[in-house]
């Protein structure tokens, strides 16, 4: 009898967890964030950067673009100017009503001559 009576939350707690849900997904493919000619940049190596931010009901609350947080982090990793070889992803987490979103920039650092 006493298991009936826990019934209805354990069956709430199973349908919140059950709306969870963790998503990854390619984004962006480019071949520099900057126009770049042959020449003119010094390859310094590979290189990523990430930016976190967080949705309400799906209304971003972060100020700044995690797109561009991420792409100068890349770039500030390896005290570059821009990318070369650029890809990036973005993995969010739901929760409910909350989501959780990471954006992660790939690529090839590079200086300019």
């Amino acid at each position: 009898m006493n298991a009936l009576r826990r019934l209805p939350a354990l069956s709430s707690l199973l349908l919140l967890v059950g709306l969870a849900a963790c998503q990854t997904a390619p984004i962006a493919l480019a071949p520099s964030t900057i126009p770049l000619e042959p020449g003119e940049y010094t390859e310094l190596g590979p290189t990523s950067g990430s930016a976190f931010g967080f949705s309400i009901l799906f209304i971003p609350i972060t100020g700044s673009s995690q797109a561009d947080d991420a792409r100068d982090a890349a770039i500030a990793d390896r005290s570059g100017d821009a990318l070369i070889n650029v890809t990036a992803d973005v993995t969010t987490v739901h929760l409910f009503v909350v989501n959780f979103v990471k954006t992660t920039v790939y690529g090839d650092a590079v200086k300019l001559r």
